[in-house]
């Protein structure tokens, strides 16, 4: 691949419908997902006659990639992922100002936009959760909408990677139970919503470990008295964005399980 003194990237003509260059020209493009059905809630069945009956579009670059690539289960799996990236993306409407820059520098092959969007599509390709993808589109939206930095974007992206579906009921607790404190609703005895469990020793350290949760010490009357667990910064994030998606919380996973069991 040529690359020019300026630092941008020539694109070959033959390269058009690249995974990536295509992912740039449907997302920063002029043309928008614009159905209601949420792709994050059907299989690829379902995703094929919908392509099939015209409602997405397969003259989309995306879509016309895999196409070009051939149909393949892996290949139509990917294919989900990608769309319900883009649709949580265009529903969330980015800045116009940064997709219309993105747009030029797709155009341009500019080196620093194939560098941020390969992070991204290689995230999404090897996340096995299309509820992660749903979170993963927050994250870059945020970062279109200049709410977080660069490093934040990439820190992100790299702790919802490691994280368990499992883990985010209790995360959202520790999350709805710091807000409604930080608020001043006496909900719980402590004046704040009653935590349901507490996170287990093995669970916590792997959530101190991806940057989730901390653990400080508890000293009363100058003697220590144990330890609490609370979000780091990056955990409050990513718990808000648990919160708005509105996942299962730990109360509803309780009450299915005793439905499940009864």
């Amino acid at each position: 691949m040529k690359k020019e003194d300026n630092g941008k990237q020539q694109i070959p003509q033959n390269l058009e419908l690249t995974p990536i260059n295509s992912f740039c020209q449907t997302l920063f493009g002029d043309k928008v997902l614009d159905f209601t059905v949420d792709l994050s809630e059907i299989g690829i069945d379902c995703l094929l006659q919908i392509i099939g009956r015209g409602a997405i579009p397969d003259s989309f670059p995306i879509v016309k990639a895999f196409y070009a690539l051939g149909i393949t289960i892996p290949g139509l799996i990917s294919l989900r992922k990608m769309l319900t990236l883009l649709q949580g993306i265009q529903r969330g409407k980015p800045d116009a100002a940064q997709i219309a820059k993105r747009n030029q520098a797709a155009k341009e092959g500019a080196a620093w936009l194939t560098k941020e969007v390969e992070m991204v599509v290689n995230y999404v390709e090897r996340t096995a959760e299309i509820e992660k993808v749903k979170i993963q589109a927050e994250i870059y939206l945020d970062y279109l909408n200049l709410n977080i930095s660069t490093a934040q974007f990439q820190e992100y992206f790299a702790i919802v990677d490691q994280l368990f579906l499992s883990d985010i009921p209790q995360i959202v607790e520790y999350y709805q139970a710091d807000v409604e404190r930080s608020e001043q609703l006496p909900v719980g005895p402590a004046g704040g919503k009653a935590i349901l469990t507490t996170i287990d020793s093995v669970k916590s350290r792997r959530l101190e470990s991806i940057g989730i949760l901390y653990s400080a010490p508890i000293v009363k009357n100058g003697l220590y008295n144990g330890q609490k667990q609370a979000l780091t910064m990056a955990g409050k994030y990513l718990a808000a964005i648990f919160d708005k998606l509105n996942f299962p919380s730990l109360q509803q996973q309780i009450n299915e399980a005793h439905r499940y069991h009864s």
